[in-house]
């Protein structure tokens, strides 16, 4: 928002619009606002964990990294994945603690990505849909894939967490989670830490 595909953050083609993110940030998390994921989706950065700690609002998501820790994840690739999921989850559903993300919060979110590249303006921020579900989807079903496993140990989301690919004919995201891994709820083990295509720092 604000900022054309390529701009650099220090000169947004619309500035006054740009430096309205924060503020947009703490309406949702006031419960003033909710937002679409395709919108969330076309821009980069939300900030929001830092909204959040600007208004005294603990959402929760340093539990979430934790875990993933303890469940065998690298410290950046768990807080990457927890905040960029968190984030927009709580955003879009007007949630202000993590304990109240359920399954059905993570389909949507699935969902909106595989449909993503079909709206009008998916072409006013990536090339092609090959490119998106081969970059940016790509990390961003890895993240949401991580939540699901740190929220499925303690028994928040019920079904085993599987593995998410772009629809037929796209670009197949080959990034396995878990492979070969016998997950079991309150268990601790876990493969070595993955990492997907890096997002922005959040």
């Amino acid at each position: 928002m604000g900022r054309l595909p390529g701009e650099s953050f220090h000169g947004p083609s619309f500035p006054t619009a740009h430096k309205a993110r924060p503020y947009l940030a703490y309406l949702g998390l006031r419960g003033y606002a909710t937002f679409d994921y395709r919108w969330m989706f076309a821009v980069s950065q939300l900030r929001v964990h830092d909204q959040a700690a600007l208004a005294g609002i603990d959402l929760g998501t340093a539990a979430l990294v934790q875990e993933a820790i303890a469940l065998g994840y690298s410290s950046p690739a768990a807080k990457q994945a927890m905040h960029w999921s968190v984030a927009r989850i709580v955003l879009r559903n007007g949630l202000t603690d993590v304990a109240d993300i359920t399954s059905e919060h993570v389909a949507e979110i699935l969902e909106a990505i595989r449909f993503f590249p079909q709206l009008p303006e998916f072409a006013a921020f990536y090339p092609s849909a090959e490119q998106f579900y081969e970059g940016p989807a790509k990390c961003w079903i890895t993240h949401l894939h991580q939540l699901e496993v740190v929220l499925f140990h303690p028994g928040q989301v019920a079904a085993q967490p599987r593995q998410h690919t772009p629809p037929s004919g796209c670009v197949a995201v080959r990034q396995t989670l878990w492979q070969g891994a016998d997950i079991k709820r309150g268990g601790t083990h876990a493969e070595a830490s993955r990492r997907g295509r890096a997002d922005p720092p959040e």
